[in-house]
Formats: structure tokens, sequence, C-alpha cells
């Protein structure tokens, strides 16, 4: 698909930052990841080994080179469940804490940029102590990933929310934990499915042919293993280990189309069946192609509004440009309006506002953004708080080479205004394209 639809005419940050803002109808900005700064310098050595010193000051060139061509920061990978289709880890996770230490300087010295960590796993109060260290190293605000409610650790996030607010508030340091204002809705089928890769038996299944799949997916044995893994081990995982928070998103024979938006368990419990083998055994029925849906995180309503409401919390973290097939949380400032702000009252609309807007456009350097007042860029989005929220997700097929993306339509937005410019005139396109590459004070323009 990417081939198929993008030309690739750049090799540095300035060539893509000048490539991106030919059509543009919003504002966008950039940050230059770590893993193809270590691809740029290493080749194919950037997923085998750490990075020698001669390498590493290569490295921190291209950093400010990219940061004098505009970019508003620099982000990192260390999620351990991020791999290549290779089952090699990305570049960046192999970087010395002294490498990632090295290229953050150059923010520093530039006094200019945020940092982007993205951790994942379970060690959360290792990531936050890590976050406080890049940000007293560099004194540039430090967003990691990320304070969520998880049904696995159901009350885990008030361990993080409250080591956040220790260095944020008692330390004074800058860093923010992002966080979701949708629930991360999980969509799969057995054909692509990523929820299961911490089990070493499940993910051995899917990396394998769909025949060797299904006939582990059959096997009475590999399922004792599967289970054990996915539902009897209790230890904090990505998947719910819970059949009552896992549904039928939809199916492919006529048939089955009573098991739809109905629990796994509900239906199990009706068939007289255990939990995993119906989801199996539909599973093989339908060729792998049934689709299940679960709420990984944010399940939790009160857990949500304590997290959202935090100083130290940043509202975002939608990651559907990467999940484009089953994932639609790019709806989180009208879920966050509509849902949090006027259904559960979490804060004023003034505050929440101004969360959205100004602390955002603060944090990243972006000095004419986040405000009405004169002299500032007209943004503007034209909302009604009595209706504004996300709708139901849906599929389309507009993408190159015809493949199939989520896309999620909002209420109670009839008007949107970028650089002065309307762009959606009464929920329309008005197919003007005003949008400008937004760098902080001092990138070239």
């Amino acid at each position: 698909m990417l081939e198929e639809g993008i030309q690739w005419k750049w090799k540095s940050t300035a060539e893509y930052l000048d490539a991106l803002g030919t059509r543009l109808g919003i504002n966008a900005a950039a940050l230059i990841g770590h893993i193809a700064v270590r691809h740029n310098v290493m080749g194919e050595d950037a997923v085998e080994r750490q990075a020698t010193a001669e390498e590493i000051a290569k490295m921190k060139e291209l950093v400010r080179q990219g940061m004098e061509a505009g970019a508003v920061g620099f982000s990192t990978n260390q999620n351990p469940r991020h791999i290549r289709e290779d089952k090699k880890p990305v570049a960046s996770r192999l970087a010395a804490d002294e490498e990632l230490g090295s290229l953050l300087d150059v923010l520093a010295e530039m006094n200019s940029g945020v940092v982007q960590l993205s951790g994942g796993g379970a060690d959360a109060r290792g990531r936050i102590a890590y976050a406080a260290q890049m940000a007293r190293r560099t004194g540039r605000p430090v967003l990691w990933q990320s304070i969520n409610h998880s049904w696995s650790r159901p009350n885990h996030w008030e361990e993080m929310l409250a080591n956040t607010q220790r260095v944020f508030k008692e330390e004074g340091l800058p860093i923010y934990a992002m966080t979701q204002a949708k629930p991360f809705q999980n969509r799969y089928t057995l054909l692509d499915a990523q929820c299961f890769d911490e089990f070493p038996t499940w993910k051995s299944a899917m990396f394998s042919p769909v025949p060797v799949r299904k006939q582990m997916f059959a096997d009475s044995a590999m399922r004792k293993k599967l289970r054990a893994e996915a539902i009897e081990d209790q230890s904090p995982s990505v998947f719910p280990r819970r059949w009552d928070v896992i549904f039928v998103d939809h199916v492919k024979l006529p048939k089955n189309k009573i098991f739809e938006r109905k629990t796994v368990q509900e239906i199990a419990r009706a068939e007289g069946k255990d939990g995993l083998d119906w989801f199996l055994d539909i599973s093989l029925e339908e060729e792998l192609e049934t689709r299940f849906v679960h709420t990984n995180t944010q399940g939790d309503p009160n857990a949500v509004c304590e997290i959202l409401k935090h100083p130290a919390v940043m509202i975002g973290q939608s990651d559907a440009g990467a999940h484009m097939g089953y994932d639609a949380r790019f709806g989180y400032s009208t879920a966050f309006l509509g849902c949090w702000v006027r259904d559960h009252g979490i804060m004023s609309l003034e505050e929440a506002v101004n969360k959205l807007t100004f602390r955002v456009a603060s944090v990243f350097g972006l000095s004419d953004r986040g405000l009405l007042r004169a002299g500032f860029a007209a943004d503007i989005a034209v909302f009604d708080p009595a209706t504004v929220n996300t709708l139901e997700p849906e599929y389309v097929q507009d993408l190159p080479a015809k493949e199939t993306r989520m896309i999620q339509k909002a209420a109670g937005v009839p008007h949107t205004i970028v650089n002065g410019e309307v762009v959606i005139q009464d929920g329309a396109p008005t197919g003007a394209f005003p949008g400008k590459v937004l760098r902080p004070n001092g990138g070239r323009r």
C-alpha cells in the first residue's frame, strides 16, 4: 500500500517537511524518528547491535539538521513488543541509554523540541523514572507512554498517577503522561491479531502459515497451552484474559449473524462450551475471518475520569495511523468533550478546550497557536457542546491497492477553520488546503 500510494521524494527531515507541506488541509508537525536516524547511519546493523561513538556523532548531526529544519522534537520507541516482519527488533530498541541521551543533548543545546518516549511493557515505574531522567538531562518537555486503565491490572493506574504527580509537582520536571480519551478497542481476526504476541505458543501459531495455524488451533493438546498462556496465567498482559469483555464484531457466515455484538462468554455458556474452545471453533469454521473486538484499556469510567483531569496528563495517543485496519481512536478530542467533559463533568468546558489546545501548543513550542487572540493563527473548530461526540467507526476501502481502513466521523462539529480558511462547512469539505507544516520558534521556513 505504501509503495503504491507514496512517492518517496525525501531522504532528510528538511526534504520530508517540504514534501509534507505541499497539500495540507490541516496543519501538521513532525518529530525526528530514532529508527530512521539509526538506519540512515548504521544500515541493517541498526537492528543487530549498539552504535559506536562515531556512529552516535553522525546521528547527532542528523538530529541537529532535523531540528534546524523545523521538527518539533525527537521520538524513540523502546516497546519490547515492537518488531519487524522478520522478527528482529525495531532499530531504536537496540540503542544504549547513552546513545539516546547523546541524541537528546542536541535538543538541550538548541533549547527546542519535545522528547517523546514510547515504552510499553508492564514496568510503568521504570518508564516514569526514565522520563524524569531525560527531563533532568535535557531540560526539555518529555512525553511518555502512558497512563491507562487496564483490565489485567485494574488498579495500576493509581500508582502511575501518583508517581507522575510526585515528579511533575514536587520536582517540577516537565514530564507529561499521554493517555487515551477513547477506549483502546482491538479489532482482529486470527489471520492478523497482534494482541497475543506476549504468549509464546500463540505467537508461534500467528507467525505460522495459515494451514499450519489452523492445525494448531484445532489440536486439543495445543489448546491446553493456548488456554494456560492467555487465560489461566494472571500476569499483566495486553490481552484482557476475560471472555466477558470480548465481543464478536463481525462474522463471515450469514448463519452466525446472531452472534454479532454478543460476548464470547455469553455465547459459549449458551452453547455449553469453554470460552477458548468457542473462540477457536467459530474462527476455524469461518476460515479465521471472524472479527472480534475487546476494550483493552480505558474500560473503567471512574479510572478514566481521574486520569484525564490530571494536569500532568496530555490527551492524545490515538495510534490510529499505525493501525488503520482495526483501530479508530483519532476521535479523542470529540470524545473528550462529549463523553468526559459534558456527560461525566470532569472539568469545565473552558478548561477542557484549553487542555486540548493551548497547553499542547505551549509544550511543543508553537507560540502562535492555541488561543483566540489577535496575532495568533485562526485555527478554529466550531462545535456544539450539547451534541459534540464521536460516531461509531466505519470501514471504507479507499486506500491505495484497494486496502481497507477504519474512519470515525464526529457529531456536533459543523465547521472547521484552518489558518483563516474554512475547510469544513456544514460537515462537508470545501476543497481548501490552507494547512501548513508547523515549526517551533526558530525553525527554517
